[in-house]
C-alpha cells in the first residue's frame, strides 16, 4: 500500500545519514595519520562544519509529498544486496581486476602503522614513501580488521558498501521523487551504447569478427575513453561510486531546492578525501550556480560565507597538501606516465590525430548523444535549475574526454560520475512525466534498454566466475601493492600511490613516518600472478 513521504523529514534524514558516512573516514583519518594537535584542530572544523550543515538544512523549504510503497524499501534492500552478493566486495561473488589494489591498501592500512609507508633503499639509504591516494573507502573496515583481524575487515568492508549504497539509491528516488521500482530499473540499466561502440570498432576500425559470446568487459571499446555504467562502477570501484552518488545526492539537493549556498563548499569538501576526482567533476556545478546569479561579484561571495563552507575550505585545503605530497618528482618513477591533450598524448598509441579525432566524435555520439537530444527535445519539462545542471553535465562529459590524466585515464571516468547522475535523474524525470511526448518515451525506453546490456555483461561475467569456482563467498588474498598486476605495463604504476615523506604535510601536519619492514629495492616493483580469491577463476 503507498502512503505520502514529506520529502523535506526524508531529505533531513538522508542528508544527516550521509553526512555521518562521509564524515566518519575524516575523523579516523583525523586520528590516526596527524599529530595531536592538528588532529584536534581539524575533528573541531569536522564536527562544527557538520552541525552547520544539519542548521542550514532545516531551513524551509517549499514542502512536498511523494507516493512511497512499503514494497520500495524491500525492493530496494533486496537489489542492493543481491548486487552486493555477486560483486566481488568483501569476498562476496567474484572480484574484477581492480580488487587487487583495493586488497592491497586495505591489508597494508590492516596491518602497518599509520601514517602507512613503503620503505625503499635508496642510494643506500632506507627511505619512507608515504600511501598518498584517496582512502576514506578503506578507513572504517581497517580500524576493524586492526582490532579483529582480515575477516572481520572484510565483513565489515561489505556493511559499510551497503550502507553506502543503500545511501546514494535513496538519494536517487528523492532527487527523482518517485519511490517506486522504476526509479531503481532506471538507475541500474543506465549506460551508454558500449555494445554500439564495441560493434562499430571491431567491424570497421579493426576489421575482427565480433566475437559476442567472449564479451565480458566492453566498455573500453574506444580504448582509455570510458564512461562506466552503474553496475560496472559498483562491481569495480566502489569506493568511487559511492562518493560519486552521496555527494552528488548532497549537492544536487541542495542547489535544485535552496537557495542557500551555506552548505555547498562543506559538501563538496567531504568528497575530498573519498575521491578528489569527484571534487573535480562536482566543482563545475558549484561555479555554473555562482555564475547563474544575477548580483555583484562581492554579493555573490558573500552568501557562500559561512560557517559551514569556512569549514568545508579548511578541510580542502588539508587534502590539497595531502595529494600535492605525490607532486614531486619520485625517485622510483622509471618511466613517466602520459598526462595531457589527448592529441599530443593520445590514448591508443601512435594512432594519428584524425583517426584520434574520429573516434572521440564516435565515443560522444555513442556515450552521451541520445539522452542529450531526447532530454533537451524535453527542456520544457525541466525547471531552470535543471536546465542549468543539464547544461553544466553536457559541457563537462563534452570537455572530460579532451584530457588524459593517470594510468587509465581515471580523471575523465570518476569526474564524469557526477555528470552521469544528472543525465540519468533526468532520464528518469522524462520518461515518467505525463506530459512528456510519446515518441520521446519510446526513445528512451530504447535507449535504457541497448544501455542495460552492458550492465548485463557485467552481471553475466561475474555469474559465470562465481560458477567456474563452485562458490559464493572466498575470502581474499592479498597482496602488496607493489605487485599490481599493471606493473608489467608501466613499471612507474605503483609511484601513482606514493608521495614525497619531506613534503610540507609530512613534515609540518602528519605523524612520523616509520622505517617500516620489508626494506625494498627498485627492482622489488613488479608484477606477481596473483590469484585475488583463491582457486580457479
Amino acid at each position: 500500500m503507498s502512503q505520502p513521504i514529506e520529502m523535506q523529514r526524508y531529505a533531513k534524514y538522508l542528508i544527516h545519514g550521509s553526512l555521518f558516512y562521509l564524515l566518519l573516514p575524516y575523523l579516523i583519518f583525523f586520528i590516526g595519520m596527524l599529530k595531536w594537535p592538528i588532529a584536534l584542530l581539524m575533528t573541531i572544523c569536522a564536527l562544527v562544519g557538520a552541525m552547520a550543515c544539519s542548521r542550514a538544512v532545516a531551513a524551509p523549504i517549499p514542502e512536498e509529498r511523494a507516493s512511497c510503497s512499503r514494497w520500495f524499501w524491500v525492493t530496494l534492500f533486496f537489489v542492493v544486496a543481491c548486487c552486493l552478493l555477486i560483486s566481488g566486495i568483501g569476498g562476496y561473488g567474484y572480484q574484477d581486476h581492480d580488487w587487487f589494489k583495493h586488497n592491497a591498501i586495505l591489508s597494508a592500512l590492516i596491518e602497518s602503522p599509520w601514517p602507512l609507508s613503503y620503505t625503499f633503499k635508496i642510494d643506500g639509504t632506507p627511505t619512507p614513501f608515504p600511501l598518498v591516494y584517496y582512502i576514506a573507502y578503506y578507513l572504517p573496515a581497517a580500524v576493524i580488521g586492526k582490532l579483529f583481524g582480515w575477516f572481520w575487515a572484510n565483513q565489515a568492508l561489505w556493511v559499510w558498501t551497503f550502507f553506502g549504497v543503500w545511501l546514494s539509491l535513496s538519494w536517487f528516488a528523492l532527487l527523482a521523487k518517485r519511490f517506486e521500482w522504476r526509479t531503481l530499473a532506471v538507475f541500474f540499466a543506465f549506460s551508454g551504447f558500449d555494445v554500439l561502440g564495441i560493434i562499430w570498432v571491431r567491424a570497421f576500425f579493426l576489421n575482427q569478427p565480433l566475437y559476442i559470446s567472449q564479451w565480458t568487459h566492453i566498455e573500453r571499446w574506444s580504448g582509455n575513453w570510458e564512461y562506466q555504467s552503474f553496475i560496472s562502477l559498483m562491481f569495480w570501484v566502489p569506493n568511487q561510486a559511492i562518493i560519486g552518488w552521496i555527494g552528488s545526492g548532497l549537492v544536487f539537493y541542495a542547489l535544485l531546492n535552496s537557495s542557500r549556498k551555506t552548505p555547498l563548499l562543506f559538501f563538496l569538501a567531504l568528497t575530498a578525501l573519498w575521491s578528489p576526482f569527484l571534487t573535480v567533476g562536482l566543482f563545475p556545478f558549484l561555479l555554473g550556480d555562482l555564475l547563474s546569479e544575477r548580483a555583484s561579484l562581492w554579493a555573490k561571495i558573500r552568501s557562500y560565507i559561512s560557517v559551514a563552507n569556512l569549514c568545508g575550505g579548511a578541510l580542502l585545503l588539508l587534502c590539497a597538501l595531502f595529494y600535492a605530497s605525490r607532486s614531486a618528482d619520485s625517485p622510483i618513477m622509471l618511466e613517466k606516465i602520459a598526462n595531457g591533450f589527448i592529441f599530443f598524448h593520445p590514448l591508443v598509441p601512435n594512432l594519428p590525430w584524425q583517426d584520434t579525432l574520429n573516434l572521440l566524435l564516435l565515443f560522444w555520439s555513442l556515450e552521451c548523444g541520445a539522452y542529450v537530444f531526447l532530454i533537451f527535445v524535453s527542456h520544457r519539462l525541466l525547471t531552470s535549475k535543471e536546465k542549468q545542471l543539464f547544461l553544466v553535465s553536457a559541457v563537462v562529459l563534452t570537455v572530460l574526454p579532451l584530457f588524459r590524466y593517470g594510468y587509465w585515464n581515471d580523471l575523465m571516468m570518476r569526474a564524469s560520475i557526477p555528470s552521469l547522475f544528472i543525465f540519468c535523474l533526468l532520464t528518469c524525470k522524462v520518461l515518467f512525466h505525463s506530459s512528456s511526448k510519446r515518441w520521446v518515451i519510446v526513445l528512451l525506453v530504447m535507449t535504457l534498454g541497448i544501455g542495460s546490456l552492458n550492465g548485463m555483461i557485467e552481471v553475466r561475467r561475474h555469474l559465470k566466475k562465481i560458477a567456474e569456482a563452485g562458490e559464493l563467498v572466498r575470502l581474499p588474498k592479498p597482496h602488496p601493492l607493489y605487485h599490481a598486476p599493471d606493473t608489467s605495463v608501466n613499471p612507474s604504476f605503483f609511484s601513482q600511490y606514493v608521495g614525497d615523506a619531506d613534503s610540507l604535510f609530512f613534515r609540518k601536519f602528519a605523524k612520523p613516518l616509520l622505517l617500516t619492514p620489508p626494506e625494498l629495492t627498485i627492482e622489488d616493483i613488479r608484477p606477481v600472478s596473483a590469484d585475488i580469491q583463491g582457486g580457479n577463476q
